[in-house]
């Protein structure tokens, strides 16, 4: 059946697991849109004609049919779904955020070092969002309270509630961010903001690398489908 954008909201959902050589993450009969990633091992995408090999950490961007994701050597991989229905089956998180399915143009997928001592102060963002911890572990706060999380235990953001997010550890935490952004976020852009003045100007001891960003058409990526 056909999908319009614009009467749908997006759900999320996100997996994590250690996966055995060979292992397959997608079929080609899938055709729901997945953003997998590797934390170690690799990742082999195969579409028509092509096979592209990803070294973890890694992560590749998939809707429709026709293309399959496994991992060759095996390891520890995440994935995280996305639907204008809501998603069950083998997830440990599914949420849906509300956010109208025509507003998510960009998807990245950060990985965010946390060195001992590091908070992200009370902060919102311009889009929401499945967070998940890849080793040590961390404080998250919302204003209705917090809860601490350990590796490969996920959360979500909504993004325009504020949050607070602090390493609780000695060792250096690492999160995955996804962000579902608007039109706009394009190339790396910023969509944080700091609630408090006093925080803008506090020193940020976090490191940020962006593993993917893509720019999305969602009439052609949720545009049809099954509920």
């Amino acid at each position: 059946m056909t999908i319009d954008p614009r009467n749908h909201a997006l759900h999320l959902a996100f997996a994590s697991g250690t996966a055995e050589p060979g292992a397959a993450l997608r079929d080609a009969s899938d055709t729901g849109a997945e953003l997998i990633a590797a934390v170690d091992g690799d990742l082999a995408v195969s579409g028509p004609g092509s096979v592209t090999r990803l070294a973890a950490p890694g992560a590749t961007f998939v809707h429709g049919a026709g293309t399959t994701v496994t991992m060759p050597t095996g390891g520890r991989c995440m994935v995280w779904r996305l639907s204008p229905h809501g998603i069950a089956g083998d997830v440990s998180l599914s949420v849906p955020t509300g956010c109208p399915l025509d507003r998510v143009r960009v998807l990245r997928l950060d990985l965010i070092e946390f060195p001992r001592g590091a908070v992200a102060y009370w902060h919102t963002h311009q889009g929401p969002g499945i967070r998940c911890l890849v080793s040590g572990a961390a404080s998250v706060t919302f204003a209705a309270g917090g809860q601490d999380y350990g590796a490969f235990e996920p959360w979500y953001e909504p993004g325009p509630e504020p949050v607070q997010v602090a390493n609780i550890t000695d060792d250096t935490a690492v999160i995955a961010r996804l962000l579902a952004l608007p039109a706009g976020f394009e190339g790396g852009k910023p969509s944080i903001r700091y609630t408090r003045e006093e925080d803008a100007a506090k020193p940020r001891l976090q490191r940020y690398r962006t593993l993917l960003e893509v720019v999305i058409d969602p009439a052609v990526v949720f545009g049809t489908g099954a509920p």
